[in-house]
């Protein structure tokens, strides 16, 4: 969906349809003063594009009443469709064919990286912009602008939805691409590499952003206040390319975020299909075209009017919810089941050390969080000290069940699992092992 809204707006950045030259106001946007404050660039994308405003009401559309009748937005299908269509390209032959396309999509985005934080930064400057000294604290944003999405809970959030989705972590991706591996592929190396390479895009592509908030700030433009990523890339951005005419500079943009994400979106699909192919063994290119028709048929429901809200759901749940609780179950199944069985078959001391360390780490920690969240929420930071403090008892009192050295105990029953995956991968990363 996002990707088909940044094909969307590239084609259309040209024409600029949401400018207050060219935006047509519906007469129902300008019944009340709330209404007539929104900004011609946040109607066109809610009401022309999305189809999630009502031109009798200029509200969203009312699902429980049956005499508003579904829109559909066929530009955008098609845009979408597009996107599908080259994701098959990309994975069509697995990674013979990916492999070509990652030529493009990896160092394509760090040339228009460079590029784009050029004029952006410029742009800000221009206008003595102050939008470097929001990014990096020297000035205070402005108190009351959205503050409820700039809490750390809500940061931390949308970090990690940006993180997990740049380097696809938590969606079998990893496992997929991993097991074209050869044997002894430097993983640890790679994965550092990765990780490190992911953070210093990820903060350059910030002066981008803060370089257009920073000029619409200085602009007096509402437009600044936005801080959703939608909302960003098109209400915020539109309008800078309508204030100061770079048309072409925001039709490049819209090519970067897309040739930025395409990767990550077919890498998904792969980790998808690879299991298909495992499991029963069709052709690699007939499991491709299945996924790909089957996401073309999920992605006709986002396109109508009703499609912002479904995705608005799913946005905040598959990724502020469920890709962080499968990479969490994923450490746990790595750090307290892998090995447990064989481990706890070693010796008595080991099997009770284990179940000690098990029931007094995880009954504290899930009613100290539970309380902590529902029963007392003004007091985390009372919870977070009471778990570190039975996380510790539980510790200790493993360690007296076991009636072993130190050492033995850290790397056998504290470290069970995680010390034998952590060693394999160090011992296969070795060519000298």
């Amino acid at each position: 969906m996002l990707l088909g809204l940044c094909l969307y707006y590239m084609f259309i950045a040209g024409s600029e349809p949401w400018s207050e030259a060219n935006f047509k106001r519906w007469l129902s946007c300008d019944s009340t003063d709330e209404l007539k404050a929104q900004t011609s660039a946040t109607l066109y994308l809610y009401s022309h594009v999305t189809k999630f405003l009502n031109e009798n009401t200029c509200m969203p559309y009312d699902d429980t009443d049956p005499a508003q009748t579904n829109m559909f937005n066929g530009p955008l299908f098609a845009t979408v469709l597009a996107t599908w269509i080259i994701c098959f390209i990309c994975i069509c032959n697995g990674v013979k064919s990916s492999s070509y396309a990652v030529m493009l999509t990896v160092p394509v985005p760090f040339v228009l990286l460079f590029l784009l934080m050029a004029y952006y930064i410029g742009l800000n400057n221009g206008v003595d912009g102050k939008g470097v000294q929001f990014y990096f604290g020297g000035q205070s944003f402005p108190s009351g602008v959205n503050e409820k999405d700039r809490t750390m809970s809500v940061l931390l959030i949308d970090s990690f939805n940006q993180v997990f989705y740049s380097i696809s972590v938590c969606v079998g991706v990893m496992f997929a691409y991993g097991s074209y591996n050869p044997i002894r592929k430097p993983v640890i190396q790679d994965a550092v590499v990765m990780a490190v390479l992911d953070f210093f895009f990820s903060i350059l592509a910030g002066f981008i952003t803060w370089g257009v908030i920073g000029y619409l700030f200085a602009k007096s433009n509402p437009a600044f206040t936005q801080t959703s990523s939608v909302g960003l890339a098109f209400v915020a951005f539109p309008t800078a390319a309508t204030l100061d005419g770079s048309k072409g500079w925001f039709g490049l943009f819209c090519f970067f975020m897309f040739i930025a994400g395409i990767d990550s979106a077919f890498s998904y699909i792969e980790a998808f299909n690879t299991n298909i192919v495992d499991a029963t063994g069709c052709a690699r290119w007939k499991a491709a075209l299945g996924t790909c028709i089957l996401g073309i048929v999920l992605s006709l429901p986002f396109t109508t009017n009703f499609g912002w809200t479904l995705f608005d759901l799913t946005e905040h749940y598959v990724s502020g919810y469920i890709i962080i609780l499968v990479g969490f179950l994923q450490c746990v199944a790595v750090a307290w089941f892998f090995e447990y069985d064989s481990t706890a078959m070693v010796s008595e001391n080991h099997r009770k050390s284990l179940k000690v360390l098990s029931l007094c780490y995880w009954v504290p920690l899930v009613i100290v969080a539970f309380y902590a969240n529902f029963a007392f929420p003004e007091q985390k930071f009372v919870g977070i000290v009471v778990i570190f403090i039975t996380s510790l008892l539980a510790l200790f009192f493993s360690f007296k069940a076991s009636d072993m050295k130190f050492n033995s105990w850290y790397h056998e029953i504290v470290l069970c699992g995680v010390d034998k995956v952590s060693m394999s991968i160090t011992s296969l990363s070795n060519p000298n092992a």
